[in-house]
């Protein structure tokens, strides 16, 4: 067993020293999940801090091989409570983007990007694709997420949603699918 196994026993055991180090260690991958998943710095805060609270509330129980799934699991079933809540408070997503600041975020990645000759209507589409993820079903959007803005691989995904691999796949294809045909939507209309 290496210091990292022992660093996590430690907390299984509830040590604060234990704790501290993990977050540290896994703050950026887990702010950046809650990121990926809000799209809204406010709700990403919220979400990371209900995630470790809930990781240390339920350290006793941990006996997973990967602490980074174990804490994504826990992640994403605090990002479902969170969304189930809202529906059942009436909460509704905007025609394109759910926020102003979502709104903000979509334009600042476009306009980060490295390729400084992309085309108006090019930074348009990507912006409307970002939007539209968030149209999809929480079985699809989910996927899409950790695949794409988290690097997560299939097997990683299948762990964390605790579904079969090919599930992943033709989830992501799906989506891919469904997104393309409200992609051609827009197209067709403008």
């Amino acid at each position: 067993m290496g210091a990292h196994d022992d660093l996590i026993r430690s907390f299984a055991e509830g040590k604060i020293e234990a704790m501290e180090q993990l977050i540290e260690l896994y703050k950026h991958d887990v702010y950046n999940l809650c990121y990926r998943l809000t799209f809204d710095t406010h709700a990403a805060d919220e979400l990371f801090q209900d995630t470790w609270l809930h990781a240390v509330k339920s350290a006793g129980h941990y006996k997973e091989k990967s602490f980074q799934n174990w804490l994504y699991t826990i992640c994403l079933n605090r990002y479902r409570d969170i969304r189930r809540r809202e529906k059942r408070r009436g909460g509704f997503l905007a025609e394109s983007f759910a926020t102003s600041e979502d709104k903000e975020y979509a334009i600042s990645l476009i306009a980060s990007s490295e390729n400084v000759e992309e085309t108006a209507e090019e930074r348009y589409t990507r912006a409307l694709l970002l939007s539209r993820i968030e149209h999809l079903s929480e079985k699809l959007k989910l996927p899409v997420k950790l695949y794409y803005f988290s690097n997560q691989n299939y097997a990683q995904i299948a762990s964390v949603l605790r579904i079969p691999e090919g599930t992943v796949k033709s989830r992501l294809n799906a989506a891919k699918a469904q997104l393309r045909n409200m992609m051609e939507r827009e197209h067709a209309n403008v």
